[in-house]
């Protein structure tokens, strides 16, 4: 039997060549996240490395398998039609959210520091430790990163509420806690917003 390689069966080496970029983009997009979870490589790494690479071979997956499809199209005599069809469909998957997410970074500063209060920013408790491990430390920026925020995100402000603290509390509970306590004082919950953090990568100040 000869191997699929072959004139006989005539299968498009394009087309494989399109198929075996999109499966490698994906499992790098994957594989990003989960590693800098587990610890094997930092935020850098994972973000400005492993994703920007899996989207350029994405976008090479798609360019290559949509060659293919022209090559192995019905009645061109070579096989490989599906396998093209499969490059291409995976290459977008991956190229086109980590494109376009990229294309909005690049209209947004490049700060890690978000909080309610660029005058008076409340400091980080429980992950204290976490932060100053990381390679932005716990300290705020300052007045330069101030108003590159209040110039991308003009809604994020304080909220002063007269509602007593289990009210407010039980207002918040669609936020992920970090640490709250519960006092006399005037409340202040440390949380992080969902709307405002990316599922694997994130690192908010407490608000």
């Amino acid at each position: 039997m000869e191997g699929i390689f072959t004139s006989r069966t005539r299968i498009s080496l394009i087309a494989v060549l399109g198929f075996g970029l999109a499966i490698a983009s994906a499992g790098v997009a994957m594989l990003s996240p989960i590693g800098y979870r587990l610890g094997w490589w930092d935020v850098r790494m994972a973000l400005l490395v492993l994703l920007k690479s899996a989207a350029i071979g994405g976008l090479a997956a798609f360019a290559v398998s949509a060659v293919a499809m022209l090559l192995t199209r019905p009645r061109s005599g070579k096989r490989g039609f599906a396998l093209a069809v499969l490059g291409l469909a995976i290459g977008a998957t991956v190229a086109v959210p980590l494109a376009w997410q990229g294309a909005k970074a690049r209209r947004l500063p490049l700060i890690h520091d978000i909080t309610t209060d660029t005058v008076a920013p409340p400091g980080f408790v429980a992950l204290a430790e976490v932060r100053k491990a990381a390679p932005n430390g716990a300290d705020y920026a300052g007045e330069a990163v101030a108003h590159q925020q209040a110039q991308a995100y003009p809604e994020i402000a304080p909220h002063e509420s007269g509602l007593p603290p289990a009210q407010m509390f039980a207002r918040a509970e669609n936020w992920r806690t970090t640490r709250a306590g519960r006092s006399r004082r005037p409340c202040r919950r440390k949380a992080v917003s969902r709307r405002r953090r990316q599922a694997w990568f994130s690192g908010s100040r407490t608000m």
